[in-house]
């Protein structure tokens, strides 16, 4: 058995989030840098993007990105902003590993700030009353994706962090005052209880 995502559906939200972020623009110009031509999930994506931004921005530029490479990605990208004279409104990135790549060549090139730009980064909360979301994202419209999820079974403890830590998406994150606190309970919370003589962490 093969159990997989509705991936045209998944297009069509990244889509969708990109003109919502691009509202209020007249005719914005786009670069998609899809996914690998030979897996059929990067179609999918791809066909269900178009469905929706077709005829509601101007495709610039647009690439299939083998094996779902970021430094090709970053290499398209690239292409595309000597292309368009930096032009750019949004990017279409089929994956996060495509949009980091287009993200660091639209900062290697100094575009700021830069243009909105999708990824593919989503993750739903497993339904046990177990398992606790205490800090979800209700983007894309419509979805609630969560962030910070943690599962407590028998004298066990785990915690999930689905995002990164500030370096590439959720940069505001060290710029908050509860950042240090934030990292120092998810490291100490899955951890057992600390007795007389035992080895202590302090994350830094």
């Amino acid at each position: 058995y093969y159990i997989s995502f509705d991936n045209a559906q998944v297009g069509k939200l990244q889509g969708t989030s990109l003109l919502t972020a691009l509202a209020g623009k007249t005719n914005p110009s786009i670069v998609m840098i899809n996914g690998d031509p030979a897996d059929n999930n990067a179609k999918l994506f791809k066909q269900g993007a178009h469905s929706v931004l077709d005829g509601k921005v101007t495709l610039a530029k647009e690439y299939d990105t083998p094996s779902w490479s970021p430094d090709k990605a970053q290499t398209e990208m690239q292409q595309a902003l000597t292309a368009l004279s930096n032009k750019v409104d949004g990017v279409y990135a089929a994956n996060d590993g495509t949009a980091g790549g287009a993200i660091a060549a639209m900062k290697a090139a100094g575009l700021t700030p830069l243009p909105p730009i999708t990824g593919l980064v989503m993750t739903s909360l497993k339904q046990n009353p177990l398992v606790e979301a205490p800090l979800a994202s209700a983007q894309p419209a419509g979805a609630n994706s969560t962030i910070l999820a943690t599962w407590t079974y028998g004298l066990g403890r785990t915690v999930a962090w689905t995002t990164d830590s500030g370096q590439r998406w959720a940069t505001s994150w060290p710029g908050w005052s509860q950042y240090d606190r934030l990292w120092a309970q998810n490291s100490r919370w899955p951890m057992p209880p600390w007795g007389p003589g035992q080895a202590r962490l302090d994350p830094t």
